[in-house]
């Protein structure tokens, strides 16, 4: 555990929401953290927010892109005590399949210094804690790429 962190925050748990966003041509969409690894968008769910609402939020804010609920098509839940090396850090991650990435603009704004589309086969080897494993996770069940995910807004 991070000890500066422990000091401020304490032990935890601490509760977390993450969006993966998967393109219909499998591209996942990352956010780069201050530290210089790559994450999914997202952050601390906030109280009495909904962990669904919370992983919406965090990729608006990280990113610019505002997703609907309906586009959620499945989740996992993360709570090893030392998956996060700041604290015990419990998150909900919920998976997004949305159409053509061309043609969303992202802006990058709160905590993310940048964000970008990534190969699912082929993810930057610097990810923040466990999100690589956990995008692997995820995207093990999806279908070959086909047919036409509903379009991004």
């Amino acid at each position: 555990m991070d000890a500066e962190y422990v000091a401020l925050w304490g032990e935890g748990p601490h509760d977390a929401a993450d969006a993966c966003v998967v393109s219909a041509d499998g591209w996942v969409l990352l956010i780069l953290r201050a530290d210089g690894t790559w994450a999914m968008p997202g952050g601390f769910v906030e109280p009495g927010e909904r962990t669904l609402d919370a992983a919406l939020r965090e990729l608006r804010e990280e990113t610019g892109l505002s997703l609907s609920a309906e586009l959620c098509s499945g989740g996992v839940y993360r709570a090893e005590r030392d998956r996060d090396p700041r604290a015990w850090i419990r998150t909900w991650v919920y998976l997004f399949e949305v159409g053509d990435r061309e043609s969303v603009e992202l802006r990058p704004a709160d905590d993310a210094r940048d964000a970008g589309w990534f190969p699912l086969e082929d993810l930057p080897t610097k990810m923040w804690a466990d999100h690589g494993e956990t995008i692997a996770d995820l995207t093990r069940s999806l279908p070959a790429i086909a047919g036409d995910p509903p379009a991004l807004q």
